[in-house]
């Protein structure tokens, strides 16, 4: 945590050394919000349909949730798995399995994986889109792509040309403008008992947003 607020203000200084690398065009700009999502990623679905179009994702909370009733319901709660994978068929799917969970397959009867339909359902606040729309054509990166500007409250790098500019996209992804969350780490031996490992609370602001 010490690291990531420390890089983060000496990244973005605008007056580092070295040659700045150009921004896309606006030819370029105008897929965003046709072709690709406002943030640049692929709106269409793929040719066999397992991922569908992005049709703008989850943009009102479930239907008779209100602010302040505490944790949301799942959207999806009542969907079954469009495919279950176990030892008796994991040879079938063996290409998309990890070696860890082929082992897994293979030593526990019980074991299974379910495959659940996939939703295309993040959805950002409009001024993201907007920002986004307008640094697309002004962000660039410097110092060897060390830093950036021209960016600020959007994704810099929506149609990124090189690994710093997809890199800057995570390092200044959006989680809101701040938030607070406890958390607990457990480790658990094979015989499945759990030992507290660490607990705490993490507080987080994000001045870029």
């Amino acid at each position: 945590m010490k690291f990531t607020k420390a890089l983060l203000p000496a990244a973005l200084a605008l007056a580092l050394s070295g040659a700045a690398l150009a921004a896309i065009t606006p030819e370029e700009a105008k897929k965003l919000g046709t072709t690709l999502t406002a943030v640049g990623a692929e709106r269409a679905g793929n040719q066999d349909g397992t991922i569908p179009e992005y049709t703008g994702g989850l943009t009102t909370p479930p239907a008779g949730f209100k602010p302040g009733d505490g944790i949301r319901p799942n959207p999806f709660g009542a969907e079954k798995p469009r495919l279950v994978i176990d030892a008796k068929n994991m040879a079938q799917h063996a290409d998309k399995l990890t070696e860890g969970t082929k082992a897994l397959l293979q030593k526990y009867p019980s074991f299974r994986v379910d495959v659940y339909p996939t939703h295309r359902s993040v959805a950002f606040p409009k001024f993201i889109a907007d920002n986004t729309a307008k640094i697309a054509t002004q962000a660039k990166t410097h110092n060897d792509g060390r830093s950036i500007e021209g960016a600020h409250a959007g994704f810099p790098f929506p149609i990124p040309k090189t690994g710093y500019e997809a890199m800057w996209n995570h390092l200044v992804r959006y989680n809101g403008q701040a938030y607070e969350v406890k958390y607990r780490n457990l480790n658990v031996d094979a015989s499945g008992r759990t030992t507290l490992a660490t607990e705490g609370m993490n507080v987080q602001e994000f001045p870029f947003w």
